[in-house]
């Protein structure tokens, strides 16, 4: 028979409580992203002609500009980028286009398409000739 002051009495009503509560302390380790996840889903296209951009740059941001997620753009300008629930804004980027940074609605569940403005070259075509150029053809 086990002696009161051992403690050893209360071991098989202390152990399944620990063991319950040392559960709920780890859950509070598990990120708050794990638990809310969003997939936002959607096309990019030119302005001007409505064809896909392929290789943009989906970035999903945070509240305070921080980026939390990034994908690019397929070959039929789709996207899909799983990121935090609260996210609200995402910005798209592609060289040759002007960036673009667009308000998603929370609950919406339908693809966001974004269009993007080609940027106007400010430079001016460049050529070359052949005359006066020693060693070619040597």
């Amino acid at each position: 028979m086990e002696s009161p002051g051992s403690g050893d009495h209360l071991d098989h009503r202390v152990r399944p409580y620990l063991t319950r509560s040392s559960w709920l302390v780890l859950g509070a380790y598990v990120p708050v992203w794990a638990h809310a996840q969003r997939v936002v889903t959607g096309m990019v296209r030119d302005t001007a002609d409505l064809r896909p951009i392929a290789s943009a740059v989906v970035l999903s941001l945070a509240g305070d500009g921080r980026v939390l997620a990034r994908t690019l753009t397929d070959a039929q300008g789709t996207y899909r980028v799983s990121t935090d629930a609260a996210v609200t804004r995402i910005r798209v980027q592609r060289l040759g286009y002007r960036p673009r940074e667009v308000a998603l609605e929370l609950e919406a569940v339908a693809p966001t398409v974004v269009s993007l403005h080609r940027v106007v070259s400010l430079l001016e075509p460049v050529t070359s000739r052949e005359e006066g150029i020693e060693g070619v053809g040597a």
